[in-house]
């Protein structure tokens, strides 16, 4: 497979559009000649993780934390990624654009508590792609003509939902016009009324794609006025963003939770923060994976009952406690290794070639 190409299948499952602004996500090592093969995924890289990619004859590892961060300026002495570009292997990192996919990060570990799934799950905060303005774009085109005008406004931006790539929307029906005098019609003659056979072709378009898939849609048209609305979509509530918030099933105790999150994930040892004046059972639930600071104020104004993250600092803890919410902290990579291991099976489906998880990959802190 060339590395475009895996590229493609990576943006599919974890759309770049949806990371955060200040994360450096995608391919940041490898020559567009590169052919993958064999694939590692880890949490981070080190000199380890590059060893293990050679023993295993990997050429191409999926990086969950980007290697490349907070300015780096040089590559000299013992960095990882240096070894790994001498070494001629491409590197891909998801972070947060798989944190926000559905499917991703943060479901996963959601998935692994039991928390619902489907419309009752949401996004503790919201994506910038998923609060931008959507808008819907109708276009009325002959139906041998759909599938070009179609691919036009996709490759223009439109399309885009959550991970699927072109989604549209297609119905038959007949449309009427008169072309006049000085027209030039593509299909039937000036003055004579045609009611051609056409194909209403519906997209979702983000509002900075607009005028580029308007211009897309008119230079893949065959008419010489192409008839085309534009709607804006109202904002619904989310399941794209970083975080997810739900309920379980039925109420649980502390206990039982903890006993079934250990089970899902394989973690031993969890740190958990008691709230004051809680309920014995709990029923809403958030997770955030990794760092968890900079959601606990939207977990707590949205009721949560028990917040589940990586890692919190001592006041943000404490915090939690006092305002009757429970924490878990699965120390940072623990809580991440769940998403690692959802996007190995489905990458490893979508490019059908061998991905591995790294054995090599472990969380740096350690209970002593």
């Amino acid at each position: 497979m060339r590395l475009a190409s895996f590229v493609d299948a990576m943006q599919a499952l974890a759309p770049l559009a949806l990371s955060e602004g200040w994360d450096n996500v995608g391919l940041l090592a490898g020559a567009p000649t590169h052919h993958v093969s064999r694939v590692l995924a880890c949490i981070d890289l080190s000199h380890s993780v590059i060893a293990e990619a050679l023993a295993e004859r990997c050429d191409t590892v999926v990086c969950y934390h980007p290697p490349l961060m907070e300015g780096l300026k040089s590559l000299a002495g013992d960095s990882p990624l240096l070894a790994a570009v001498r070494h001629g292997l491409a590197i891909y990192s998801p972070h947060t654009a798989w944190d926000v996919a559905l499917g991703g990060a943060n479901d996963a570990l959601a998935d692994a508590l039991g928390l619902q799934g489907g419309t009752g799950r949401r996004a503790l905060r919201p994506a910038a792609a998923a609060t931008a303005p959507l808008y819907k774009l109708v276009v009325f085109v002959p139906e041998e003509a759909a599938d070009a005008v179609s691919t036009a406004a996709c490759a223009a931006g439109a399309g885009q939902i959550g991970a699927y790539a072109h989604c549209t929307f297609r119905s038959s029906g007949m449309a009427t016009f008169l072309p006049g005098a000085d027209s030039h019609p593509a299909v039937g003659q000036p003055g004579e009324l045609c009611r051609p056979a056409e194909v209403r072709l519906e997209v979702v378009v983000p509002e900075a794609c607009l005028q580029a898939v308007g211009d897309a849609v008119r230079g893949a048209h065959p008419y010489e006025e192409p008839v085309f609305d534009v709607y804006r979509l109202a904002a619904v509530a989310s399941q794209l963003g970083i975080g997810r918030i739900g309920c379980l099933p039925a109420p649980q105790a502390i206990p039982q939770l903890i006993a079934g999150l250990k089970a899902a994930t394989g973690v031993s040892q969890l740190l958990h923060v008691a709230a004051l004046d809680a309920p014995q059972a709990l029923r809403r639930v958030a997770v955030c994976v990794g760092a968890g600071d900079s959601l606990l104020g939207a977990a707590l104004r949205q009721g949560c009952e028990l917040y589940v993250t990586g890692e919190l600092r001592h006041h943000a803890a404490l915090r939690a406690k006092a305002q009757g919410c429970h924490v878990i902290c699965m120390r940072h990579a623990s809580s991440e290794r769940p998403g690692l291991q959802a996007l190995q099976r489905r990458l490893e489906h979508a490019i059908s070639l061998p991905v591995r998880l790294s054995q090599a990959d472990h969380e740096p802190f350690a209970f002593a």
